[in-house]
């Protein structure tokens, strides 16, 4: 049998690699703890729907409790566990419903660390690390990736360079034996973030990640092939590979701190006919050259801070995600949690988005966003926000009285948010968004009505 991806002996690698840490990690120190999480919100949000008589005041209520667990088995080897007790939304069927009894207990994070603390003679290596297992991992702008993912992380520095090299799996699709080769179907991921360290002030880097997908696509198939067969939907795969590469630079220097990443993103696809005497569909090998799973594109997050009085803090923030008319050469995220300060048009304090509206395909976005924040007293402050989103190519729709339109604005967002410090660890953050609704948003609705969104989140840590 013949193995042809790398990919196998590296997921086979990282088992060995996981049962050898089992048996070698005993826990000398142990630390637990609990982070609670409470939402309570109204809104009502209904996409493409704009007239307030028919809009309905939706309520939720959510709570999740996270306990941790930390094991340290000496100064190299320790490990952390981190489940998830919810989301349990008050009167929902997911433990929220009258009588409870429901399956919600979920893994968020499990790892174990192995630290090397002395500098290694194999390389001029410093604060070395490899961590194995369910990890967090996000670019430095949530702009591409922000999630947990199962994986195998190498982190250290070289005296001012710092770099994080990675392989997650976020999918696993199993092996399959096709005409004596072994192919492996899933998503594999590998992150390369390098930075230098020019001073304590400043720091250049570049995060790079490649997303390779191989999956079964019978329907490409051609029929006539002298080797197919009805159900042989093993004979032609689908190979996709997505790379961004992304260089970003961060200052402060005085009062004003700067941030800004700019994204270059790259995607190609193609068929392969893996069966004997197999070819693969023209018209679907046509098609698929010519979509949108083959095109690049470019995108840029700048954020900036500035610290005007020792109470209050006034930012700038812009975003642009280069569109294509044509919709094919456009940049396209993997699974990102954009936030720029803004609870609908990013994602906002309840760790949730109305729109999302970084992710606008081939029309691109243009997301400028003017924020404050103005500390009261160590236990209270209040913030705000007004963003607005305009998309860089034109929304083609025909309005009420038939005529074809084209628009660019879809709309103007002012959140306003709230900063308590109750007591010991317990921290309420209110907040307040409306979105005022633009014509490429509404595309010659009778009603522009806007929409709004206010709640708040608790959180305690025991």
């Amino acid at each position: 049998m013949k193995i042809n991806k790398k990919v196998i002996m590296l997921k086979t690698g990282m088992a060995i690699m996981l049962l050898l840490l089992v048996f070698c990690a005993k826990a000398q120190t142990f630390k637990s703890g609990l982070d609670l999480i409470g939402k309570a919100e109204f809104h009502n949000l209904k996409k493409g729907d704009w007239d307030a008589d028919k809009q309905t005041m939706n309520r939720y209520t959510d709570l999740r409790l996270r306990p941790w667990f930390n094991y340290e088995a000496n100064k190299f080897i320790s490990a952390r566990f981190v489940f998830e007790i919810g989301d349990m939304a008050f009167g929902g069927d997911k433990g929220g419903t009258i009588g409870a009894d429901k399956e919600i207990v979920e893994l968020k994070n499990a790892y174990l660390d192995i630290a090397f603390t002395e500098k290694q003679s194999v390389a001029p290596i410093h604060d070395a690390k490899i961590r194995f297992g369910m990890q967090s991992h996000k670019d430095p702008h949530s702009l591409i990736l922000e999630d947990d993912i199962a994986g195998l992380k190498y982190s250290g520095r070289y005296n001012a360079f710092f770099y994080d090299i990675a392989y997650y799996i976020p999918t696993d699709s199993g092996e399959k034996n096709i005409n004596k080769d072994t192919y492996s179907f899933g998503t594999d991921l590998f992150n390369a973030d390098i930075y230098y360290k020019i001073n304590d002030n400043m720091t250049v880097g570049a995060y790079n990640l490649i997303k390779s997908d191989v999956s079964v696509h019978d329907a490409a198939a051609d029929t006539l092939s002298a080797g197919y067969t009805d159900g042989g939907k093993d004979y032609v795969n689908k190979n996709s590979l997505y790379t961004w590469i992304s260089p970003y630079f961060k200052g402060t220097f005085g009062i004003v701190s700067l941030d800004a990443m700019l994204s270059f993103n790259t995607r190609s696809a193609e068929y392969e006919a893996v069966g004997e005497d197999i070819e693969v569909d023209g018209n679907a090998e046509s098609s698929l050259e010519d979509g949108v799973e083959n095109g690049s594109g470019m995108a840029l997050s700048f954020k900036s801070t500035v610290k005007a009085t020792e109470t209050l803090s006034m930012g700038v923030n812009f975003a642009y995600i280069g569109g294509d008319k044509d919709g094919v050469d456009f940049w396209q995220p993997y699974k990102n949690k954009y936030n720029n300060g803004t609870q609908m048009i990013g994602y906002g304090l309840n760790d949730k988005t109305t729109y999302n509206l970084i992710n606008t395909g081939a029309h691109g976005i243009m997301l400028p966003t003017v924020a404050a924040k103005y500390k009261l007293s160590d236990t209270m402050a209040f913030g705000g926000a007004v963003g607005m989103a305009m998309t860089t190519e034109d929304v083609e729709f025909t309005d009420a009285d038939g005529k074809d339109q084209k628009e660019t604005y879809l709309g103007t967002e002012i959140s306003l948010t709230g900063e308590f410090h109750v007591m010991e660890k317990l921290k309420v953050e209110p907040y307040f968004a409306i979105f005022m609704p633009g014509a490429a948003s509404t595309k010659g609705a009778d009603k522009e009505d806007s929409q709004l969104r206010a709640g708040l989140v608790a959180n305690i840590k025991f």
